[in-house]
């Protein structure tokens, strides 16, 4: 899942820039999985002027195509590159399969094979 953060942004900018990137990444193959998030957080450099950016949080496969689409917006962007997603449907059956347990989110340890 494709994560493009927003940070530093005032409100009304924040909310246009998620427009923004939403017309640019509409024809993306992965489309149905971008997301954005807004963050109100206040970015300044060392001398106190704004410096607002996108953070994009994606896997290498769909990184390529997110920052052609990004690029024309000329904002600074961050890149966080994602090893893994797992969706929510997934999440518990892969932890079942990889021989740990899982109780209330929390690993309890291997699972013990003669049980």
């Amino acid at each position: 899942m494709p994560n493009v953060e927003i940070h530093g942004y005032e409100p009304k900018a924040a909310s246009a820039m998620k427009e923004k990137i939403r017309a640019v990444v509409e024809s993306s193959p992965d489309a149905d999985e971008i997301v954005t998030t807004t963050y109100p957080t206040d970015v300044e450099d060392l001398k106190g002027r704004k410096t607002p950016f996108l953070r994009v949080i994606t896997s290498l496969r769909e990184l390529p195509d997110l920052l052609e689409r990004l690029g024309p917006l000329n904002e600074d962007m961050e890149v966080i590159p994602l090893g893994q997603w797992i969706p929510k449907k997934r999440a518990a059956a892969d932890l079942e399969d990889d021989g740990h347990n899982f109780r209330d989110g929390v690993e309890s340890g291997p699972r013990d094979p003669n049980r």
